[in-house]
């Protein structure tokens, strides 16, 4: 069983993972589909959406850990 901080950790890494990702889906899949963004706006973005998926992935976890404590 995962402790608050190695969740946190995890969801941290999982997502820095998807944020290098996720800026050059941006640069190269938007112009695609006639999107355009400035590098500085797809910085913004890109960094919001890190934010709320950290915390997505955190709480997630805490919620398993919380059913798997009840189940034992």
């Amino acid at each position: 069983m995962q402790r608050p901080w190695q969740s946190f950790l995890e969801a941290c890494l999982n997502t820095a993972s998807g944020f290098f990702l996720a800026l050059l889906v941006v640069e190269y899949i938007f112009p695609l589909v006639g999107v355009r963004v400035s590098a500085k706006q797809n910085l913004a973005v890109t960094s919001i959406m890190t934010v709320v998926s950290v915390a997505r992935s955190y709480v997630w976890r805490r919620v398993f850990n919380y059913l798997h404590r009840r189940q034992a």
